[in-house]
């Protein structure tokens, strides 16, 4: 669709300039004849709203930008069609260069000094430019028949400079990133659409004249919903429990090691810095060690706790005289915790299910406070835009409730996040129960075959053995008294008296 061209009125013909001028980076205005005063005040009035929307936008980061880069619009070239050169210095138009041209041109330009300086304040560059009428054959001919041979060589000419100078030449600086007129962003697939709208709210009803007071409108809009989501999320912040890990319990638990294929059952309880020992192996010969961080000292070894893991290694020297019997490095596994860490552990899970219905409830309480704070911004919202839009009171309307509909989103979405965590965290504390459950079930089948171990112990029966003989025959752990004496029979040597006394 043409503008000013008697088919549109004039207030749909600036909309399409600011349109244009909003989302291109060239705009060319074409028109018949000479230029005027009227053709240059459709633009100055575009470029007299940008520089009007900018003032109040106050972008601290321009001065890191050059000049041109300040200016959100693209280049702007008015481009007179059907024009004859029209200086009485003898010369006819197939006798004037580009540059000749160019340089009247900018003098034609300088006579509208004000309106000039306007657009230079919003478009990066200004310039204009002629061609010449490219003949009768074309414009009189059907577009079906038009061949490139019927137009006439000056206008292939001229457009070609034209074009050269315009889009093609090094110093043309083209193609460049159209940028918001709003906030001098560039326009990018992300951001086009909101820009779209945000311009179809300012010109809805093609008055240019009503534009910068709809622009304040909308940045204090945007204001007030952004400083409502800062404030949602510090006012609606949730105090929810901490879900530790289960097994996280220190060195106690019932454990298994690889050195007789998970067979043998060892059972650790932890007090403050110190363990007990059980074995099936060596029942009623319980072991006493020290722990340090992760660390567990015992009958001359050390084991390093890492998960549900213990890695073992001897601490003693294999010549070492009068010292404990060498410890085979091994690899112990938690099969399940104690009863006493499971009682704990359910305990914790009780006092996190009472805090997160608690959180709930808390929840309702905050959102009730946050829906009174959207009542008093729309209030705030009201007496700021009053004297913006003063002649419209159904557009003041408007505004409210499009602020009052982002306000309500931000709370909505702010309160199904504080559910659905809530939600998650009540789903691993279930999962958690199940787990507890599980264990339970195994420490009872783990005591009950340490238990069977020790009535053999104390009817004097020999305790089962695993189904797999052990990979080395050197004394594993943990290492019962009753084996002592095998231990220094098989290891050690009674030495004489003359190197005791020495």
């Amino acid at each position: 669709q043409g503008a000013f061209d008697g088919m549109i009125n004039e207030k749909q013909s600036q909309t399409i300039f600011a349109l244009t001028a909003g989302l291109a980076s060239n705009v060319i205005y074409n028109f018949k004849g000479n230029i005027g005063e009227e053709n240059l005040k459709h633009m100055t009035e575009v470029g007299q709203f940008v520089k009007t929307a900018l003032s109040l936008t106050g972008k601290s980061e321009d001065g890191l930008r050059t000049p041109a880069e300040q200016r959100p619009l693209g280049s702007l070239s008015f481009m007179l069609r059907d024009f004859d050169y029209p200086y009485p210095d003898g010369r006819c138009d197939e006798e004037v260069t580009w540059e000749v041209r160019l340089g009247k041109a900018e003098e034609e330009l300088a006579r509208f000094e004000r309106e000039a300086a306007v657009l230079s304040s919003s478009f990066r560059s200004v310039k204009m430019a002629w061609l010449s009428h490219p003949g009768q054959e074309v414009e009189q001919g059907r577009s079906c028949d038009l061949r490139f041979a019927k137009v006439q060589p000056l206008f292939m000419q001229l457009l070609d400079e034209f074009v050269w100078h315009t889009f093609e030449r090094a110093d043309a600086a083209f193609p460049f990133p159209s940028r918001s007129i709003l906030d001098g962003v560039p326009l990018t697939v992300n951001n086009f659409m909101a820009h779209i709208e945000n311009l179809r709210a300012m010109l809805f009803d093609c008055d240019l004249k009503m534009a910068p007071p709809r622009w304040m409108a909308m940045q204090l809009l945007k204001k007030e919903r952004d400083d409502f989501q800062v404030d949602l999320e510090e006012s609606m912040r949730l105090d929810l429990p901490r879900l530790e890990h289960i097994a996280a319990g220190g060195f106690g638990g019932y454990y298994t090691s690889d050195l007789d294929d998970f067979y043998t059952i060892s059972k650790l309880v932890q007090i403050q810095d110190r363990v007990v020992a059980t074995s099936e192996k060596c029942p009623g010969n319980p072991s006493t060690g020290t722990v340090k961080g992760n660390i567990l000292h015992m009958q001359g070894g050390s084991g390093t706790l890492s998960g549900d893991e213990i890695t073992w290694s001897s601490g003693e020297p294999h010549n070492c005289f009068l010292c404990v019997p060498p410890l085979e490095p091994q690899v112990w596994v938690r099969q399940a915790l104690t009863k006493e860490q499971v009682a704990t552990a359910e305990g914790e899970l009780e006092g996190q299910r009472e805090a997160l219905q608690g959180a709930d409830g808390e929840l309702a309480r905050l959102r009730g406070r946050a829906e009174q704070a959207v009542q008093d911004r729309i209030v705030n919202f009201q007496d700021k835009i009053a004297h913006l839009l003063q002649a419209s009171e159904r557009e003041q309307q408007g505004f409210v409730q499009d602020l009052r509909r982002g306000l309500g989103e931000c709370l909505e979405a702010r309160v199904l996040d504080g559910r659905a965590t809530i939600s998650r965290q009540e789903a691993e504390v279930a999962n958690r129960r199940v787990d507890l459950a599980g264990q339970r079930e195994r420490i009872a089948v783990l005591e009950a075959k340490m238990a069977k171990a020790e009535l053999a112990h104390i009817r004097g029966e020999a305790p089962e053995k695993a189904s797999r003989t052990p990979r080395n025959s050197s004394i594993g752990f943990p290492f019962c008294a009753g084996d002592w004496g095998g231990f220094w029979q098989s290891h050690c040597q009674v030495m004489p008296h003359q190197h005791l006394s020495a």
